[in-house]
């Protein structure tokens, strides 16, 4: 069986504006939402990975609205995989604490 290597997308920096369920979101989620989405693409290109391979648009779409905050949570509802948690997880929740909501 050959390697298959990965070939650089054009990728749209503003193509979470098309993930499902992005007009429903509050506008800190929103950029949850677009950081995850550049993240997903970085962790493709470096480990030679398809994007919707490290994440689905629904993963970072729930991600994007979890409010728990820990590691623990991602697993909840099924948002990521066992797998995904222990490869992803502490990147993934220092990015996501990074964006949160704002007092009113």
């Amino acid at each position: 069986m050959t390697r298959v290597k990965w070939h650089e997308k054009t990728f749209n920096p503003k193509g979470f504006f098309t993930i499902d369920g992005y007009d429903n979101l509050e506008e800190y989620q929103k950029r949850r939402l677009e950081k995850l989405y550049h993240w997903r693409f970085e962790t493709a290109r470096k480990t030679n990975t398809a994007s919707f391979l490290v994440l689905s648009d629904r993963a970072i779409m729930e991600l994007s609205k979890d409010e728990t905050g820990t590691v623990a949570s991602l697993g909840e509802g099924g948002i990521l995989s066992v797998a995904k948690i222990k490869a992803f997880g502490t990147e993934i929740i220092k990015m996501l604490r990074k964006q949160v909501k704002k007092a009113p």
